[in-house]
């Protein structure tokens, strides 16, 4: 696949992009958010929307342990702040090359020109978790007012976002860009195919031929 220089530009500060959602052109100012430590016991991270849940993690082996969460947030020129890009790094090593993440039934050579596979949103949130914390989050977000309660505590204008923990869990919880639609994520790999990085792509910029969507 291309190897998108906006994967590593969004999280270098003062990064800005031009872009048009809609029939509106905005300029991007990029700042990195630091949301904390994610707990892979297992390394098999599922990434989905954070209340409309799925099970199926993606085929490849991450290493296990705590790894720092990073979210690229786009400062638009009328004030509003979105996600762009939701990340957890492993190596501090340069990517060399960049794959699509799937899950077991989704084959890359089945996907026609410009298309993804990817995480439906309908909920204007997407997550990481390990495949070990998602029985328990499953549970957990039976009390969807007490999830939802703690992510109005951290919003700012006009994003969220929650590392939810407890003893056995922890999950990464984020606005998803412009709000509701499909989100493909990518692995990063070093010239030794050790995996540097997964993100999720908000697709605030338009590096596949996509229309662009409206500004909600």
């Amino acid at each position: 696949m291309q190897n998108p220089p906006i994967f590593e530009q969004a999280f270098q500060k003062g990064h800005t992009e031009k872009v048009k959602f809609g029939r509106e052109k905005y300029e991007l100012a990029f700042y990195v958010y630091h949301l904390g430590d994610i707990n892979l016991p297992t390394g098999k991270i599922i990434a989905c929307d954070a209340f409309i849940l799925h099970n199926e993690p993606f085929v490849a082996q991450f290493p296990t342990g705590q790894f720092p969460v990073e979210l690229a947030v786009a400062r638009l020129s009328n004030g509003d702040e979105r996600v762009a890009f939701a990340r957890i790094k492993f190596l501090e090593n340069t990517v060399a090359t960049w794959k699509m993440a799937t899950t077991q039934e989704q084959r890359i050579e089945d996907l026609k020109e410009g298309h993804i596979f990817g995480y439906g949103v309908d909920s204007g949130t997407g997550c990481f978790l390990d495949e070990a914390a998602y029985p328990l989050y499953e549970k957990a977000n039976e009390d969807f007012e007490s999830i939802n309660r703690k992510l109005t505590e951290t919003y700012q204008h006009t994003w969220t976002k929650l590392l939810l923990e407890t003893e056995d869990m922890s999950v990464a919880i984020f606005s998803s860009g412009v709000g509701d639609g499909l989100y493909a994520s990518y692995i990063g790999y070093d010239d030794t195919n050790q995996i540097v990085e997964l993100i999720t792509d908000f697709y605030l910029i338009p590096w596949l031929k996509k229309p662009a969507m409206p500004l909600p």
